[in-house]
């Protein structure tokens, strides 16, 4: 999970230094893909119960909240 988040805070950094649209929306659409992934890696935590609900829970916001903002980028670039 770690190397996910790391992986897609750097795809929003290189997405962020670049002004040309059709590399920024490459990179997002790459974090976007990371996203997913760190969604589906929290719930098989949960599952295994590897971390608490409640940690559970505060991830799931916290994704969430992070998707809808990358969301909104995305449509910006669009």
């Amino acid at each position: 999970m770690q190397t996910q988040l790391l992986s897609a805070l750097e795809g929003v950094i290189a997405a962020a230094g670049t002004g040309q649209p059709e590399v920024k929306l490459r990179y997002l659409q790459t974090v976007s893909t990371k996203i997913d992934l760190l969604r589906l890696l929290t719930r098989l935590s949960k599952d295994c119960q590897c971390i608490s609900n409640k940690q559970y829970l505060e991830l799931e916001s916290q994704l969430h909240e992070i998707g809808r903002m990358l969301g909104g980028w995305l449509k910006s670039i669009k």
